[in-house]
């Protein structure tokens, strides 16, 4: 969702709490990414949610990973330096548009799809930490421009790309509204679900309450999906 991550941060009684959620990623462990980064880029999946998260309706993540072939990308485990190497084909652009601490992300172009497919795996700069854990995955079977389709790398390999919930670019209005029920909100051709709820996990051997958001959104365009926005948020 575009600006979610933003918005899911102004819900916090402010900047300390933010930057406390950050101290913590750092204790599980997380190191500076050695990358190598491309000229910045604009993405082209934007929702007309705007800056407004819909309201939370769903009882479950409407999803949390995404599945290429034998590689699953987990919202807040999976690293783009662990998608590089997996799919050494592509390169970390950054983004600044929403600020200075900006967003990193690596793009795909799937050629075996017709029409071609592509995807963006995200990490928001400051939730994401130093190692650049995987916050939000885009993807359109829109027509990029040269220079939009020129930082996508090539996904030559026929596989299955499919987020865990079974739903992907071309699925059916049916098989979403059978997945994933009633719209949290639902804005012109956009379908908007939201999960919002508080986990409380173990770090360096003490509780701690996160409150994460799950965001899932779809654009359906004659009975099919055309574009997705997918993110989660992770806060304490």
């Amino acid at each position: 969702m575009r600006g979610a991550i933003r918005i899911w941060l102004r819900r916090l009684s402010g900047k300390s709490q933010a930057r406390r959620g950050l101290v913590i990623l750092a204790a599980l462990g997380v190191v500076s990414c050695q990358c190598v980064y491309g000229a910045n880029g604009r993405l082209p999946v934007t929702t007309p949610f705007g800056d407004v998260v819909p309201a939370a309706t769903m009882q479950n993540k409407p999803a949390t990973a995404l599945l290429a072939g034998s590689l699953r990308v987990v919202f807040n485990r999976t690293t783009l330096a662990d998608i590089l190497s997996h799919f050494p084909g592509g390169t970390i652009s950054v983004n600044h548009e929403m600020g200075a601490s900006g967003r990193y992300s690596v793009c795909y172009q799937i050629r075996s799809a017709k029409p071609t497919e592509y995807a963006w795996v995200l990490s928001d700069s400051e939730m994401g930490g130093p190692k650049h854990r995987v916050t939000e995955i885009q993807a359109t079977t829109r027509v990029l421009s040269p220079s939009e389709s020129a930082q996508c790398g090539d996904l030559t390999k026929k596989m299955k790309v499919v987020f865990d919930n079974g739903i992907w670019l071309g699925s059916s209005a049916r098989q979403i509204s059978r997945t994933l029920g009633p719209p949290s909100a639902r804005k012109g051709h956009w379908l908007g679900y939201s999960y919002e709820k508080s986990e409380r996990h173990t770090v360096n051997g003490k509780p701690v309450t996160f409150d994460v958001g799950n965001f899932f959104q779809v654009h359906m365009e004659n009975g099919a999906v055309t574009e997705i926005d997918a993110s989660e948020v992770i806060s304490s």
